[in-house]
């Protein structure tokens, strides 16, 4: 599912979260990409979209994530790993797009958004 490239296009620069893709040596597919980048500028307006008033937006905001249509871009699998384990993913033994899936998920969880109350593991892949 992974596609590796020597070359690779970024989301678009005016994207406040287009450096986390850089450091991450990966891309996940648009619609994370715009979910992150939504729920990031939703955190520096102070705006919540996951408390349980807010269920229904989110649910309609995440729900083209659940099946994006699009690969995880992989650029840099050094990268990738090394900010995986830093982030307390294991790597060894495991599928580069795994590890792109998993980490795309603790992003997520670093807004709020995994938890047991608003989504399921499985939503990612």
């Amino acid at each position: 599912m992974s596609q590796q490239s020597q070359y690779f296009l970024f989301p678009d620069e005016n994207l406040e979260t287009s450096q986390i893709w850089k450091e991450a040596g990966f891309c996940p597919p648009m619609p994370f990409v715009y979910l992150i980048e939504l729920l990031h500028k939703s955190e520096e307006y102070d705006i919540s979209l996951t408390k349980p008033f807010d269920e229904a937006i989110f649910h309609a905001l995440f729900d083209p994530c659940r099946h994006p249509g699009g690969n995880y871009h992989i650029y840099d699998t050094l990268r990738l790993k090394t900010m995986a384990q830093n982030c307390g993913i294991p790597v060894k033994d495991q599928e580069i797009t795994d590890i792109a899936q998993e980490l795309t998920r603790v992003i997520l969880q670093d807004y709020g958004v995994y938890s047991a109350k608003n989504s399921r593991k499985t939503d990612i892949q």
